[in-house]
């Protein structure tokens, strides 16, 4: 089996398999003698690929609970900081899945035009004002 070239979009849609064959094997010791064997029971399984992520992101609730009524000062303050830690710790979590995702592709996603666009769209500017 080969690697893929590029990373799939759907794992779940994977339909890879392996075959296992195993048999008996007593004395014999080549492969192609011990299953070219007409009275040889051989028995097949197949195993169905799953891809699984070997980095296991932190599990993050995905809401924040509500404040309960009739709180005090410090409760609410309180709570207040849990849920600024909560945050924090999904603001890593979520900057470690996009580091891996950057590494993983080979790109740097870059917002913007680079100087290289901003140059040769001034030198086209000046060549086409200056001579139309």
């Amino acid at each position: 089996m080969q690697a893929h070239r590029e990373m799939p979009a759907d794992f779940a849609a994977c339909k890879d398999k392996f075959l296992i064959q195993a048999t008996a094997s007593g004395e014999a010791t080549d492969m192609a003698e011990l299953f070219s064997r007409p009275d040889q029971k051989i028995n097949e399984t197949r195993l169905r690929v799953k891809y699984v992520t070997g980095n296991k992101p932190a599990t993050v609730p995905e809401e924040l609970p509500p404040p309960p009524p009739n709180e005090t000062d410090s409760e609410q303050r309180a709570r207040l900081q849990r849920e600024v830690a909560l945050l924090q710790n999904r603001n890593k979590v979520l900057a470690n899945d996009l580091n891996m995702v950057m590494k993983k592709t080979g790109k740097n996603i870059v917002k913007g035009f680079t100087l290289l666009h901003i140059l040769l769209t001034a030198i086209l500017a000046y060549v086409l004002g200056r001579y139309l």
